[in-house]
């Protein structure tokens, strides 16, 4: 049955296209259907000899390759899948592109073709290198990325040590076993010194538990933050103009529109470290009916994990039309009036296009996006032995606000989903701001200056970004 749909498939697109097509269509489909059907145990099998045989042809090529590059060229090295951490380094690459010396992008990860496109359409006129073979693509079909990863995490450290002088910001993974972890070292971090006196004992050995497990460099992820805002970004806009206007009229809506994303899925099994996750996604509905109402299209954004939202005049969901890709997301940001997003990684778009950003639902406060034009409202958090919610105030001075991915310090503590009445303050109060210049970003309400006082370098991002929480969130979390 398989075969003749496959077959039924190439003959269209045989008489729509041409033979060629059609024979690529049918082995294409045909290996995914072998793929589909290896098990894992088979994979991890078979993988050691592949991993034999591909290593030093891509070592090869990647080495081949820096070597032609110039000297006064910065190597930049692209790793890991997650989608945030591309945007992030592509923009620092981007920036510094503009402000001080050439670049070239080393792309060492097994998402090497959607890292390709970004990479070229974000930063045009860096160099690129990047293993966008037909081969190697069938090899990740076949056998799964996990696998090809192991292969990635390899290259990526010999390359390392190679070409010591490249930047990167974000550590590969190291194959199947988890992070390689950052260079940190306690005794030299001055930050501790300077600022251990105005936090508890507990609050500083928290901070370095979580510094020596970070899987990024943070000297350069701050040196992203202040670099980007010494150049200006108005031609990222044009470089995607066209393309804006072609989307726009594919779906046939007007200027005004907001990008919606909220991923709704599991990022852990375990309750106590899913605190990312979106519960009960239907609460938006508020949401968008009130933009609707306000003569903005609702555009949802993403992929598979977005909610199935109710059909309705004025909301487009784009993450499952057959127009997604990366190029059309880019598009779509870019002329966007602001978006809206949980905390998934795709808001790193709206950093890269200066578009306002209302973050909802968030958690992870040690990890934050350098978007300019930026406010959010965090999850409540709750302690469960007595039902009594946490204030801020009392957040930024315990160490359960170093909580992040598998990490995390009282299991007397639960993150509370917003209420429908949280998220429609939280919109009215960005909506007015959202049309506001960047200067008009940073004029604090008194609330917000409050929260800003009780931050130092230990709390990390949230210190360095000039995003800070709704106002109607610090009010609400003051009364407790």
């Amino acid at each position: 049955m398989f075969f003749h749909d496959v077959r039924i498939k190439a003959q269209k697109t045989f008489r729509e296209n041409n033979l060629l097509s059609s024979v690529f269509i049918f082995i294409y489909k045909t290996l995914r259907y072998v793929s589909r059907i290896l098990t894992v145990q088979v994979r991890n099998f078979f993988y050691p000899p592949v991993h034999f045989l591909i290593y030093p042809v891509l070592y090869r090529f990647y080495s081949k390759a820096i070597k032609k590059i110039s000297a006064d060229t910065q190597l930049f090295f692209l790793t890991r899948r997650d989608l945030g951490t591309h945007l992030v380094l592509v923009d620092y690459v981007c920036s510094w592109q503009r402000v001080r010396t050439p670049t070239c992008i080393v792309i060492i990860t097994s998402l090497f073709s959607r890292a390709k496109i970004l990479a070229s359409n974000i930063c045009p006129n860096s160099k690129i290198i990047c293993p966008d073979f037909g081969w190697l693509k069938i090899v990740v079909l076949l056998f799964g990325w996990i696998n090809i990863s192991s292969t990635f995490s390899k290259l990526n450290a010999q390359l390392q040590a190679e070409w010591p002088a490249a930047l990167y910001i974000f550590l590969q993974p190291a194959g199947l076993s988890g992070f390689h972890k950052g260079p940190y070292i306690k005794e030299l971090d001055k930050t501790i010194e300077h600022n251990k006196t105005k936090m508890s004992s507990q609050f500083v050995a928290a901070y370095t538990d979580v510094c020596k497990i970070m899987d990024y460099r943070y000297e350069l992820y701050r040196d992203w933050i202040q670099l980007r805002n010494q150049e200006n970004r108005g031609d990222y806009l044009v470089c995607v103009e066209e393309k804006t206007k072609k989307i726009k009229s594919l779906f046939n809506f007007h200027d005004r529109y907001v990008i919606l994303n909220i991923a709704a899925k599991e990022y852990h099994s375990n309750f106590l470290l899913n605190r990312r996750g979106i519960y009960n996604p239907e609460r938006y509905n508020s949401i968008i009916d009130k933009l609707i109402s306000q003569h903005y299209t609702v555009v949802l954004q993403g992929r598979k994990e977005q909610p199935k939202f109710r059909q309705r005049k004025g909301l487009i969901d784009y993450a499952r039309s057959s127009l997604c890709s990366v190029e059309n997301d880019l598009a779509l940001y870019a002329g966007a009036s602001f978006c809206i997003s949980s905390k998934s990684g795709p808001e790193n778009f709206s950093t890269i296009f200066d578009i306002p950003l209302l973050g909802l639902e968030y958690v992870e406060l040690i990890s934050m996006i350098a978007n300019p034009k930026f406010r959010f409202y965090p999850k409540q958090i709750r302690r469960k032995s007595t039902n009594r919610l946490i204030t801020y105030a009392e957040l930024l001075s315990s160490p359960f606000y170093f909580d992040i991915g598998a990490n995390y310090y009282d299991e007397d503590i639960e993150y509370v989903s917003l209420r429908e009445e949280e998220l429609l303050l939280a919109l009215a109060e960005f909506i007015p701001l959202a049309t506001n210049s960047a200067t008009d970003w940073m004029k604090y309400t008194p609330h917000q200056l409050g929260f800003r006082e009780k931050l130092t370098p230990l709390h990390l991002d949230s210190f360095y970004i000039p995003g800070v929480p709704c106002d109607c969130y610090l009010q609400r979390s003051s009364e407790i």
